[in-house]
């Protein structure tokens, strides 16, 4: 008799950490605020980086990471940062 083991299935879902950020949209030349206190989330293989700024990954919108929280839904952001804002809107 042959014995085998079977692995598979789904891989393991991603984990996220996140964040309490200021929302941006830029306006073709420079960033616009938007909001405080919007809910993000950055995968958790990567490192944050508080201050820095992060693109939605649906696009649209650019976020300024304030803190680190630890409940609640969050938007998942681009893990490419920019030091400030505007130097998304001139890419």
């Amino acid at each position: 008799m042959i014995k085998c083991r079977v692995e598979g299935g789904a891989p393991p879902a991603p984990v996220y950490r996140l964040f309490e950020a200021d929302e941006y949209v830029c306006d073709g030349v420079n960033c616009d605020f938007v909001q405080a206190n919007v809910l993000v989330a950055l995968q958790d293989i990567y490192t944050p980086n508080i201050g820095k700024f992060y693109e939605l990954q649906a696009g649209g919108f650019y976020y300024g990471l304030v803190e680190e929280v630890y409940s609640g839904p969050g938007a998942i952001l681009n893990p490419t940062n920019f030091t400030n804002c505007n130097s998304w809107c001139s890419l």
